[in-house]
Parts: C-alpha cells; sequence; structure tokens
C-alpha cells in the first residue's frame, strides 16, 4: 500500500496559508490598523435666522476629543464670542456710544460612534456646561429743540452667568486618514440668571441762560432667572484633526 507524501502537503498549505496573511495585513486600511487616541478641532455656532446679518460674531470655540475605547470618547468644548459695534454716526448720536459683548462657556460631555460607511460616521451623547458674559450698551447724544439744549450719557450693563445640559446628534466626514468636517443637531436645556443695570444723567438747558442746565441721575438694578428649552438643528459645525 503506497503512502501519502504529507510533507509535501503540509509545505504546500503552510505556504498558501502565508501568502494570504500577507495580502490581508497588505490590503488592510491605515485607518483600522491604527487606533487614533485624540481629536483636535475648531468649531463655530451658525445662527440660521438672518444669516447674513447675525453670523457676523457667531461663537467659535476649540474642541478636544479623547478616544476612550473604539466606539466611545470623552470631549471637552471651549466656547467664545465678542462683540463690538460703534453707532456714532448719526447727527444727535456722539464718541462712545455703542455696544460691547462678550460670553465664554465651557463644555464636557462624553459620546458614543457608530459607522454608516468608510468615511460616514454617526454619533451621539450629551454635555453640561457653565459660563458667564456681558452686554454693554451706552448712548451718549446732545440736541436742540425749541425747549433749549440738552444732552444725556446712559449705560446699560447685562450680567449673564448660565448652566446647560445638551444632548446632541451628529454626522463625522472624514477628508483623508487626518482631517474630518462635523455638524451637530442639539436640544439644550438652558437656565440662565441675568442681572441688568443702568446709569445715566440727562442735563437740560436753557436758550436765555446756556451755561444753566438742570441735571437729573438716574440708575437702578433688575435681577431675573429663566429656563428655557430649544431644538437646533445646526448647532455645531466644524473641523477637527486626529492624531
Amino acid at each position: 500500500m503506497s503512502k501519502f507524501p504529507l510533507a509535501p502537503l503540509g509545505a504546500a498549505l503552510f505556504g498558501l496559508f502565508a501568502s494570504f496573511s500577507a495580502a490581508a495585513q497588505t490590503a488592510a486600511p491605515a485607518d483600522t490598523a491604527h487606533h487614533y487616541r485624540h481629536e483636535f478641532g475648531l468649531t463655530a455656532s451658525p445662527v440660521l435666522d438672518h444669516f447674513f446679518t447675525a453670523n457676523r460674531s457667531l461663537p467659535v470655540g476649540l474642541f478636544y476629543k479623547r478616544q476612550l475605547t473604539h466606539n466611545r470618547s470623552l470631549r471637552l468644548r471651549l466656547v467664545g464670542r465678542y462683540l463690538s459695534t460703534d453707532s456714532s454716526n448719526f447727527a444727535d448720536i456722539k464718541p462712545g456710544t455703542g455696544n460691547w459683548a462678550w460670553q465664554v462657556l465651557g463644555y464636557v460631555g462624553y459620546e458614543w460612534q457608530r459607522p454608516l460607511g468608510h468615511r460616514v460616521q454617526l454619533y451621539y451623547g450629551a454635555e453640561v456646561g457653565s459660563g458667564m458674559g456681558r452686554n454693554v450698551r451706552r448712548s451718549v447724544r446732545d440736541w436742540y429743540n425749541s425747549q433749549g439744549p440738552f444732552n444725556e450719557d446712559v449705560s446699560y450693563t447685562i450680567r449673564t452667568w448660565q448652566a446647560q445640559a445638551r444632548p446632541f446628534l451628529g454626522f463625522r466626514f472624514q477628508l483623508g486618514t487626518y482631517g474630518a468636517l462635523f455638524v451637530e443637531t442639539s436640544v439644550p436645556v438652558t437656565y440662565a440668571y441675568q442681572r441688568e443695570g443702568y446709569t445715566g444723567y440727562f442735563n437740560q438747558g436753557a436758550f436765555s441762560s446756556p451755561s444753566i442746565f438742570t441735571h437729573n441721575t438716574y440708575s437702578g438694578e433688575t435681577t431675573a432667572g429663566k429656563l428655557s428649552i430649544a431644538l437646533l438643528a445646526i448647532d455645531l459645525i466644524g473641523f477637527n484633526y486626529r492624531f
């Protein structure tokens, strides 16, 4: 009885397995061969209503994400906004008139990811954050009428402190190995506490005695708290870089 040649068959099977393994390693994309742990990016929050005017001072921010597992990550955001306008281009409006506003918010959150294709990813999660802001509006005016000359200088200051819980849902579009664009929709629940104060003076003169003015000063302050919830179809757009 003849014997089956096992040694040549084993060598052939081993070579075939080795060739398949090498081919699989060569064909594996770089994205699956390496797990990126960090993402850093920039964000903006566009305003859809009055798009070309309201977005001149839209909030912008810094974004960082730390990948904890293949589909979960911790994220941090810092958002800021600054606005400055000068309205001293009218006849009775004097230099010093304008509006100045700033706001700073910080967020920490958690997200889950689900791939929808080779370059598209669905993600969702929630953030909590808090911050503060200030808005100052000042009006300086001089004018005349039949009763005499007038001048007025009044300032309104609004200070705001807020806390927010923000569930979100987003899509990430991979541009290449490292860069990606993303867009988010959210339902933020916000509690804001505002303190509004005003102070100013009003002077009225007389044509018969222009050097004599009636001087009146006034001031006041009000406080209010407000809880709100909103649906923001496009709350956040951004670009990130992973490494």
